[in-house]
């Protein structure tokens, strides 16, 4: 029937009429999208589930309205008109409303994932006098996880970390490299330096100073690094015997041009650094 109003007549066998009532039928408007329909798909970023499909808009039927959406395997993902807070996928949504015979609304939209480098962290290169633990601090840090490794190739971090905090126990100089990432995006990783100064100072504690041309001289690694070097060895009268800046003239044995006896001497580097002087006994054999 068509919509209207209707009145119900009833007349019995006598010919007597009676009006039973009035009934009104109202047109109920097809459930479709509304004109106001407008679909926005916002991509996900880096896998963090934060894709969305908003706009949607219904009119007609009788609402309210129920909505269900589905991913590709059947999972329902959300119960609103909005869908939020996905990832990469293709998503499908019904439309109901309240009554039992409307056709369901069929609705199907798509989300993106969208990657990226994210910034570098920043860090400072550091100088420690003995082996020991060390903080590593990024500089520039941000919400998401850093990543400590041992090299820069490794595909497993050592540590990781949402504060962009270290500590990492150092026995000598090494090389850690940091990076950053949000989800499934990966920064470059940073290369911070951590120098060990008086383990990169190597020695021997004796010299053969008999001209055949092995251990002639105290021969002193690693003072390159540390400008300002001072080297002095005195006698055991606390006497001064030997000084260089630099290490220029390494340590042969003489002094003023004469040899010096066979014995134990005694030692003082100072490496120009805050870290204490390096000291000890020098044996001296003929």
């Amino acid at each position: 029937m068509p919509p209207g109003s209707y009145t119900l007549h009833v007349t019995d066998k006598n010919g007597c009429a009676s009006v039973l009532g009035t009934w009104v039928i109202q047109a109920t408007p097809l459930l479709q999208f509304s004109a106001n329909n407008a679909p926005i798909a916002k991509p996900d970023e880096c896998d963090q589930l934060l894709g969305s499909i908003t706009g949607i808009d219904v009119s007609g039927g009788v609402p309210p309205y129920k909505f269900i959406w589905t991913d590709a395997t059947g999972n329902t993902v959300g119960n609103e008109k909005d869908l939020i807070n996905v990832g990469k996928g293709t998503y499908s949504l019904i439309v109901t409303d309240a009554t039992t015979c409307a056709i369901p609304l069929p609705y199907s939209g798509s989300v993106d994932n969208q990657e990226y480098s994210p910034d570098a962290p920043v860090l400072n290169d550091q100088r420690i006098c003995l082996p020991g633990k060390v903080g590593l601090s990024v500089l520039n840090k941000t919400t998401g996880m850093y990543n400590l490794y041992a090299d820069a190739t490794s595909t497993t971090p050592l540590q990781t970390s949402n504060t962009g905090n270290f500590e990492v126990l150092i026995t000598e100089t090494s090389d850690y490299y940091i990076s950053y990432s949000i989800g499934s995006c990966e920064s470059p990783r940073t290369k911070t330096h951590i120098e060990v100064v008086l383990v990169d100072v190597k020695f021997s504690n004796t010299i053969t100073p008999n001209g055949d041309g092995i251990n002639d001289y105290w021969k002193i690694e690693g003072l390159e690094k540390f400008p300002g070097t001072l080297v002095q060895i005195f006698n055991r009268y606390g006497k001064r015997v030997f000084e260089s800046k630099e290490y220029a003239t390494p340590f042969s044995g003489q002094f003023n041009g004469w040899l010096l006896p066979s014995g134990v001497y005694y030692y003082i580097i100072n490496l120009n650094t805050p870290c204490k002087l390096l000291s000890g006994n020098l044996t001296l054999i003929r």
